[in-house]
């Protein structure tokens, strides 16, 4: 299925829906296997249990390789430090670490929260630091895991649900975190330090916050709310007064479930809506990112302008997961609630 096109031009970007896979769980997240064919999703069967699940694409379908059930329903999975070990929280409150060549029992597992685990993000080694596990939870929790140990190297607790996490700025030694929740808040801290960075409150529910890039030093950062919006951090230039600088956009007429970056253009990201709909944006850099301020000695970040360059229809329900290809550029993978995975590619990137 083809998409509407955005650009003007002899050629356009473009977005086609090349597989629509329908199954019979309630699929929450789907991740790519690095450097391979495959993918793997997680959720929850109608009777209440969880499921693994592993497809390996064939030509224009979807072939399953494995379908293990699990105790408690799975929200959301991550790789982190091996492209076979794939960490996942579930409904109970369960972190664990799978071999996906061995999904029978887990290579590590711990009881993190008291609730439900709403978000979980990886992060593989740099230089200086080890790989490692944030999960966040309806009880409030933010926790990061190394899954040599069974206790959690960092924790903090705050009002309401955590609905997001993020990993970014992980080069050398350093490494930041961001959280999301459904009040509102966002936090940001410094792993190094072990110290909040940064706050700040939307009038809205935060449904996914993604760093344009997670091993660079602090770029953008992509924040998606309900009612909508979505908006784009300059995190180059702090000011003690102001925050970092935002730009604010309203698209999709409805909740705006996903922000998610192209692996090999931090430029490009995808958002995805309540409706189903499908969004693909470009940001163009202002000629100076920061400017002084008139009263003070300090600097504030100027933005750029963002643009929208494709659109269409996944779904006709909600799409609440979307994970680029790190191999392929503009090959994506979706769950929606219809119980679907849909793959989309994007062609004419740079029209």
């Amino acid at each position: 299925r083809k998409m509407a096109k955005e650009s003007k031009g002899h050629s356009a970007t473009e977005v086609h829906t090349y597989v629509s896979h329908s199954q019979t769980s309630n699929l929450f997240d789907a991740k790519w296997v690095p450097t391979s064919n495959r993918l793997v999703a997680v959720g929850r069967h109608p009777k209440g249990v969880g499921c693994i699940q592993v497809y390996e694409v064939n030509r224009n379908s979807l072939k399953e390789i494995t379908n293990v059930t699990k105790q408690s329903g799975i929200k959301s999975g991550a790789f982190y430090g091996s492209n076979h070990h794939f960490a996942t929280g579930d409904f109970d409150g369960n972190v664990a670490v799978w071999d996906l060549e061995k999904l029978a029992t887990p290579v590590w597992n711990v009881k993190g929260h008291d609730k439900l685990i709403s978000s979980l993000a990886g992060c593989h080694a740099s230089k200086g630091s080890a790989p490692e596990i944030c999960t966040g939870g309806m009880d409030g929790k933010i926790q990061v895991w190394d899954p040599r140990t069974k206790e959690p190297v960092t924790s903090w607790s705050f009002k309401g649900d955590c609905w997001s996490v993020a990993f970014g700025n992980s080069h050398g030694d350093e490494r930041t975190l961001c959280a999301g929740f459904d009040n509102g808040d966002l936090y940001m801290f410094d792993l190094r330090k072990n110290s909040i960075m940064w706050t700040h409150h939307f009038d809205k529910g935060i449904c996914c916050i993604e760093f344009d890039r997670k091993d660079i030093e602090m770029n953008k950062l992509g924040v998606s709310l309900l009612k909508s919006e979505f908006q784009i951090f300059d995190l180059r230039t702090f000011n003690t007064t102001k925050g970092y600088s935002f730009l604010s956009t309203t698209a999709h007429d409805s909740t705006i479930w996903t922000i998610r970056h192209l692996p090999q253009n931090r430029d490009i990201w995808s958002t995805t809506g309540g409706d189903g709909s499908f969004n693909l944006w470009k940001y163009s850099y202002p000629k100076d990112r920061r400017k002084k301020e008139e009263d003070s000695e300090e600097f504030s970040g100027v933005m750029g302008e963002v643009r929208k360059i494709a659109s269409g229809s996944l779904s006709s329900q909600p799409v609440l997961s979307l994970d680029w290809n790190k191999d392929m550029e503009g090959l994506g993978c979706a769950v929606s609630l219809d119980q679907i995975i849909s793959l989309v590619y994007v062609s004419d990137l740079n029209a």
